[in-house]
Parts: C-alpha cells; structure tokens; sequence
C-alpha cells in the first residue's frame, strides 16, 4: 500500500479540515437556518452517585448537516503522552478537555448486561507508573449504539467519561475532521493506547504501559462514519486517540525550535478483516461535527 509522497499536500488537507471545523462549529451559537437539514443523536448519562448501574437520563444534541467537501505497517513502540489515559482493565480513552475523557462506547457501557461498567481511570506516567487514580462524575453514551444490533452500531461507538477533577496537566487532545482528500490521500496515521498484548520484549504489562503504532489508512471499510487503517492496535486500545501528527521548524534568536502538535480524527472501535484481501484492518469512529459538538459544545456537562 503507497503512502502520498507530498507530505504539504496532506498537511494542507489537514489545516483546511481544522478551519472548516472551527468555522462549522462556531456557527452553531447563531440562529439556525430553517431550511437546513439537522441530524438529532440521543445520549443516555449515568450518574455514578447512584449505585444502579443500570440508571441514565436521556438527552439530545442536533447539529446542522453540511456537505463534505469534494492510505506500512510500524510496530508498536512506547508511547509517554500521559494524555493517552487507562481505564483499568477495560480500555483506554484520551484527555479532550479539563474534565473530559473521550473513549468507545463499549469501553463505558456492556451490551450483554444492558448496564454502563464500573470504571477506574488511571493517569499513567513515563515510568508505568499510576501518577492518579479518578472515579468518574458522569459517563455519555450515544443511545444508537446501545439499541442498534447491527454492525452500523460501531458507527455510533464512541463515548465521554467526565470527571470532577481538572486534568488538563496531564495534556488534551485536540479534535479535526479528516477531509475526503487526506482520507482518500490513504494518509498517515497514528494509534495509541493501552494493549493487552504487547511487543514479547517488554513482557505481560496489560494496562500497564502505553504503546503507539503508525500506520496508513485503508480504503475498505472507510466511510463517513468510519476509517479503517493498518496501525497495529489490539485489545485494551479500545477508546484510544487515532490522531495526525505533524510538525514545523521556526528559526529564532539564533537556533531552530520544533513545534509540533496532534490532531485526533478518529477514537479506536474494533478490528476486521479485508475480505478480499485477508489483510487485518482496524476500525477508528470518525470525528466529524456530531462527535465535536458532544465533546466540545456538550452544554449538558455544564448545564
């Protein structure tokens, strides 16, 4: 599988995707047109004050619906971006906010028991070691995924962990939707989170160190919901970030300084297999303006 050689091709794509998620997600504060089509999600919140695991509060969030403007495998390494949080036995998720968690919904919420899990959240410093441990305040899912039986239910996987605590010391993520041009581009991307099984030179440490591992996106299976990509993630990457990286050099007071920044676009849902190729694939949700807005314009974590 190619990679795009034009490297500022893919990083334009990017920044015009970046502005025309500020652009989109600002608009929404004005007064909406009533002749634009709306897409209306359902979300169930759990309480963990109340011991019923069982228990949630409905509530909806609507966005307006534009149109979309008209991808080797690296093996895992080490990853220290204490962003990147464990979710104790069960996955990982990522910091998108002072008090917000992004992960799957299957990581916050059990099918098979029809009741959201009981979750522990770890801070994982450089070292493997447990910098702190958080009990969650509220966790969101999309009621899609719970009701739907269907594969399309992994188009809905995604979900929120919110916290008392200001966590942003630990870093946050920022959130862009990928352009059909990068996606299509077949682009670089980046995988991080917690696996259980792990590279055999470092030994059994499930949950216990953060991994990383680039790959490129695969045009099976990837659509407006979805990106599939080779990066190497396997269980307990659940929730992870799947992110852009990019960088650039500003000369100053006599030396070069590196800036360089991430861009998540998709949040770690499931693996598949190419059925034409046999090639083993993995399945990222796709940030776009209903993912932004429930994690960055949610007025229900504030309300």
């Amino acid at each position: 599988m190619s990679r795009v050689k034009n490297i500022s091709v893919k990083l334009a794509a990017l920044i015009i995707a970046l502005v025309v998620a500020v652009i989109a997600f600002s608009s929404y504060g004005s007064p909406q047109d009533t002749n634009a089509a709306y897409s209306t999600r359902y979300y169930w919140r759990h309480d963990y004050s109340n011991s019923d695991l069982a228990s949630y509060t409905e509530y909806s969030l609507s966005v307006e619906q534009r149109t979309r403007d008209t991808p080797s495998t690296q093996s895992m390494m080490r990853d220290n971006d204490t962003a990147v949080v464990s979710l104790r036995g069960i996955g990982s998720g990522f910091i998108v906010g002072k008090h917000v968690i992004a992960t799957a919904a299957h990581c916050v919420y059990d099918k098979s028991t029809n009741k959201f899990r009981s979750l522990t959240i770890e801070i994982i410093g450089d070292n493997n070691e447990v910098l702190e441990t958080i009990k969650p305040k509220y966790a969101d899912v999309c009621s899609s995924y719970v009701t739907i039986s269907d594969d399309t239910m992994y188009y809905y996987d995604y979900a929120l962990i919110y916290v008392d605590k200001d966590i942003s010391q630990y870093g946050v993520f920022s959130l862009g939707i990928a352009l059909d041009q990068y996606v299509s581009d077949l682009g670089t991307v980046i995988a991080s989170g917690f696996p259980q099984y792990t590279p055999s030179e470092y030994g059994d440490v499930w949950q216990a160190t953060r991994f990383k591992a680039a790959g490129t996106i695969a045009p099976y299976k990837t659509n407006s919901f979805e990106i599939a990509h080779n990066a190497d993630t396997t269980n307990g990457d659940s929730g992870g970030p799947l992110y852009v990286e990019e960088g650039f050099n500003v000369y100053m007071n006599n030396k070069t300084q590196l800036y360089e920044y991430k861009t998540v676009i998709g949040i770690t849902s499931h693996g598949l297999t190419n059925i034409y190729t046999g090639e083993k694939l993995n399945v990222a949700v796709r940030i776009d303006a209903n993912l932004l807005k429930f994690y960055c314009g949610n007025t229900t974590l504030t309300a």
